[in-house]
């Protein structure tokens, strides 16, 4: 058994449009007894919602939380003083941020954001920031521009993707992100790092490349990201799932 571990946005879909040659490819893998796990800066909520028929297993959160067949394999949401010291370190920033839990998005900040923060996700999920008593998993953040944006980015303790041309990007955590719940998955269920398989195209998909036995970079990927990856194969929009498979034989 392979564990195979894909990104959403840029990998396996654009938006909510997930190419025919994909879904063809992963239903292959995955009678041949591999799992395929989406490994999202998404909410679980969202993924499971649009794509659960094409996997096995969730990491989402950007890392902080996963399941296989229903079975919780990670779990590591913010403590409630963690979630409070980066909202006001971004609020103080002059930026704004949308705080998740496992089934909503509670925004703070600029008036100007808040529009954008809603039409990143499913109509209701974003909502304006109230008492939070559900634990916080993860966080995006807003900007007025690219000065606002530099400052954040000063943060050590977080490493930030850009949204393509968007105000906006998520946030991966050094010590739970999608490469430490990669090698958690592995080990729960006894199989080698080596037979393990990343697919991505984002800055948010850097720590997950370091730890995968092999890293696959969509043709349409930051080429930030292209440089750690082992194989590069061709973008989205030209069965790049379908040719990476091909080239490690799990189809």
């Amino acid at each position: 058994m392979k564990l195979l571990f894909f990104d959403i946005d840029g990998t396996l879909a654009t938006r909510f449009y997930v190419p025919e040659s994909t879904r063809i490819a992963l239903d292959m893998t995955r009678k041949k007894g591999n799992k395929v796990i989406i490994t999202t800066g998404r909410v679980l909520s969202y993924a499971k919602s649009h794509f659960d028929d094409l996997c096995d297993g969730y990491i989402c959160f950007n890392g902080r939380y996963g399941e296989l067949d229903g079975q919780v394999l990670y779990d590591h949401p913010f403590t409630k003083e963690e979630a409070n010291s980066y909202k006001q370190r971004v609020l103080d920033e002059g930026a704004s941020l949308a705080l998740y839990t496992m089934n909503h998005g509670y925004y703070y900040g600029r008036e100007e954001d808040y529009e954008l923060a809603k039409e990143m996700w499913d109509e209701g999920y974003i909502t304006k920031s109230e008492s939070i008593t559900d634990p916080i998993y993860n966080f995006d953040v807003l900007f007025k521009d690219d000065e606002t944006f530099n400052k954040l980015e000063s943060f050590e303790d977080v490493l930030f993707s850009r949204h393509g041309p968007r105000r906006s990007a998520d946030t991966t955590f050094y010590n739970h992100n999608k490469g430490t719940a990669m090698v958690a998955f592995a080990k729960a269920l006894g199989v080698d790092l080596d037979d393990t398989y990343a697919f991505g195209d984002g800055i948010n998909d850097l720590l997950m490349f370091q730890s995968a036995g092999h890293s696959i970079a969509m043709g349409n990927a930051r080429d930030a990201l292209k440089k750690q990856a082992d194989f590069v194969t061709t973008s989205i929009d030209n069965h790049g799932i379908r040719n990476g498979l091909k080239h490690y034989e799990l189809i």
